[in-house]
């Protein structure tokens, strides 16, 4: 059985030597912060969560306790990672769709490009890696629009949605 965030925080805080005083000092929160989550009371909204995961060196899915996998990395998950990093850092909103997004773009360049950007050393040539990502835009496009409105086209799916509301 999967153990729920208070107790994955509690036991990843433990391991790593921090008292509830000294987490909540280092991701600049109130005192009381990191005992209300421990306790149940509150729960950290996602920008929160990726601190908590970085500084307790473990997956949000880890902490979260809906997997038992510490330290999920895949090439995207690392990706999605320096991007929501970012974003914290410049004051930006992400919402759940930008992950799909990330993980969309990744995968179109993995499949279609990953081999060219390997075999011609290309990471450092800001000029081909810039029109292979405007290649990969319009891959993007034009697969998401075809998958889109298959789905909103589709009575079986649409009625799946619609019961879940």
């Amino acid at each position: 059985m999967l153990m729920k965030f208070s107790e994955r925080l509690k036991e990843l805080r433990k391991e790593k030597g921090f008292t509830q005083r000294a987490l909540a000092r280092r991701l600049n929160y109130g005192c009381t912060t990191i005992a209300n989550y421990e306790r149940g009371k509150n729960r950290p909204k996602f920008e929160d969560l990726i601190k908590l995961a970085d500084l307790l060196d473990t997956s949000i899915d880890y902490l979260l306790g809906v997997s038992d996998i510490r330290y999920e990395m895949m090439p995207y998950k690392m990706i999605e990672k320096k991007i929501l990093k970012t974003a914290i850092q410049n004051d930006i909103t992400l919402v759940a769709m930008d992950r799909l997004i990330i993980w969309f773009i990744y995968q179109t360049l993995k499949k279609n490009y990953s081999d060219e950007i390997q075999k011609n050393d290309l990471h450092n040539d800001k000029e081909a890696m810039k029109n292979i990502m405007q290649s990969v835009e319009k891959k993007c496009c034009v697969e998401f629009s075809e998958r889109f409105y298959y789905f909103i086209r589709n009575d079986l799916i649409r009625d799946a949605i619609m019961s879940q509301i």
